[in-house]
């Protein structure tokens, strides 16, 4: 949603009056770590698993356009329940067919429903649903991020705990919005995360990045070593301004995504290598350093949440990840989230 921070009231009212989950992308400006209300942040490995064959929805609110979380995509087409649409551009954004209605309201229109909603009409079962198997989701995960070296999946859980208040999370597509997706917990409303999601690639990220931090708030961006080598030109040209942004840039020698898709198990390792992964080996702290902008290194938890709850001028904060590794532990985050539940 472009405009979610405007919905933020209705929502919260809406969801607390009815008892329904919200589930937010975390460019909606909507996982808000609202109070009375189910806020999921790991919808994504819940709808993977054969819980979300059983948990069949009566109704669903959809806000803003078509979700771009795969899990959630599929799981609403397979369920294919009655879903009403809050559309007051009237876009009808529907490329899966899902949605049976569309309201051509804003959020007015959503605060309107919730005033006349009796709260002793909501299933208070069905909330727990939720929220048991997204805390037992929570519990798992954390498990395993914790005990485990830095990879991209702990970046983006630490960036939204520690980020700090009135500032903006820049956030690159690939991977980086990905995990944002899957591992970022619900957050204040002081944080506001946006990205380029879309048709524009990893072009232009940090010239983006940087057209935010120049609005006056400080501004954070997580971008891969491949989408920080396309717009190093935006790098040298932040130089010119009087910004606050941090590029914690993760390095995991190429184009690391392929390797989540079906192509990387039917194709020859040394073409798929060359052909999608791509490894640069770009000397990010050398031309970082050669621009004379302050560069760090990081490999643990604790110094990246040090860095980044104290912003200050333009540097950039590099995270080498092993990309073996980082592969390895989103599958088995997959498979112990689903085993978790499923077994409760």
């Amino acid at each position: 949603m472009v405009q979610g921070s405007q919905w933020r009231q209705a929502v919260k009212h809406f969801c607390a009056k009815t008892g329904y989950p919200l589930l937010a992308e975390p460019l909606s400006q909507l996982r808000i770590d609202f109070k009375d209300v189910t806020v999921l942040q790991h919808h994504d490995h819940l709808l993977r698993s054969s819980w979300s064959k059983e948990v069949a929805p009566d109704i669903v609110i959809r806000l803003g356009g078509p979700p771009t979380c795969k899990a959630l995509k599929k799981w609403l087409e397979h369920h294919r329940c009655p879903m009403i649409m809050f559309d007051p551009f009237n876009s009808w954004a529907d490329p899966s067919f899902t949605t049976s209605e569309i309201l051509s309201v804003g959020n007015e229109g959503l605060s309107a429903i919730a005033e006349i909603i009796d709260p002793t009409m909501a299933d208070p079962q069905w909330q727990t649903t939720w929220r048991s198997a997204n805390d037992q989701a929570s519990t798992t995960i954390n498990n395993i991020l914790d005990s485990e070296p830095l990879l991209q999946a702990a970046v983006a859980r630490e960036l939204g705990r520690h980020l700090p208040s009135d500032h903006v999370l820049y956030v690159s597509n690939s991977m980086p919005v990905r995990d944002i997706d899957s591992f970022m917990e619900p957050h204040s409303d002081s944080l506001h995360v946006i990205g380029n999601r879309g048709a524009s690639g990893i072009d232009g990220v940090i010239s983006s990045a940087a057209g935010a931090a120049a609005s006056g708030q400080p501004t954070t961006l997580l971008i891969g070593d491949l989408a920080f080598q396309h717009d190093m030109g935006g790098l040298i040209a932040a130089r010119s301004l009087d910004i606050t942004l941090t590029v914690v840039v993760l390095d995991d020698q190429g184009g690391g995504i392929f390797s989540h898709l079906p192509i990387a198990q039917v194709t020859d390792p040394a073409i798929f290598e060359k052909l999608f992964t791509t490894p640069q080996h770009l000397p990010i702290a050398g031309i970082v350093e050669a621009l004379g902008i302050e560069y760090q290194e990081v490999s643990d938890a604790r110094t990246l949440a040090d860095l980044v709850r104290e912003p200050q001028g333009i540097r950039v904060i590099r995270i080498p990840i092993d990309s073996s590794h980082d592969i390895d532990q989103h599958l088995r985050i997959g498979r112990a989230v689903a085993d978790s539940i499923e077994s409760s």
